[in-house]
């Protein structure tokens, strides 16, 4: 059986799972407009990229680090909705995550925003209810991971580089805890022990592989 065309887009689909989500928003109170430009001059001073956006997703605002990051005017950002922002093969996925976290229930969007020149910004994006200028609105803010990410890479390949170098040590080489644990263990030491991987070592001690009272200098037992 074929499923019955709507006639809309795929676009108007998900503007439409927006305006779903905003209307099951709860009511928000009113703000006078001295605190709205107090706000507002606090946004111009972060450097995280903030968004005051309806909750049908038109942009009403951007900070100067939203600008700045994204490479855009802000006449041309107030002609933009908070999807475009995304990179279009993840709009759809984005469109789920803004509407829940407009209900609630997520609290985090891990999706990256892409600049006007197509690069990727690697963000974790908060959405706070609030009152702009007499209208209740959505506010995006952002914050770059990018940093954050490199650092992490770097850690895991450091990491991977020190095993290597470890498992090609033709010496015996462990570390153990304050129980006299194996926590890292190398080929050699694996080899030594009769055992088949490093892995097969950690958590072990030497009272797995000698006798409770065993000589110095006697064989190990396998």
């Amino acid at each position: 059986m074929k499923a019955k065309k709507t006639g809309q887009s795929r676009s108007d689909r998900e503007k439409n799972t927006v305006r779903l989500a905003a209307a099951q928003s709860s009511a928000l109170p009113a703000a006078s407009p001295e605190n709205e430009d107090s706000l507002q001059a606090f946004f111009n001073a972060l450097d995280d990229l903030v968004f005051v956006f309806e909750p049908e997703g038109r942009i009403l605002f951007t900070n100067p680090a939203a600008q700045s990051q994204l490479g855009y005017t802000p006449a041309e950002l107030a002609g933009m909705t908070a999807l475009d922002f995304h990179p279009p093969e993840q709009r759809p996925e984005a469109t789920k995550l803004l509407a829940g976290m407009m209900a609630g229930k997520i609290m985090v969007c891990p999706i990256p925003l892409q600049a006007r020149d197509g690069t990727r910004v690697l963000v974790e994006t908060k959405l706070l209810h609030g009152q702009w200028r007499g209208k209740k609105v959505l506010l995006g803010i952002s914050h770059d991971i990018t940093g954050r990410k490199r650092a992490e890479e770097t850690i895991v390949h450091e990491r991977q580089l020190l095993r290597t170098l470890i498992d090609l040590l033709p010496e015996i080489f462990y570390i153990k805890d304050l129980d006299s644990r194996f926590l890292v263990a190398n080929e050699a030491l694996a080899k030594h022990f009769g055992q088949k991987t490093p892995a097969q070592m950690l958590g072990l001690s030497d009272a797995d592989f000698y006798p409770p009272s065993w000589p110095p200098g006697s064989a190990p037992r396998n």
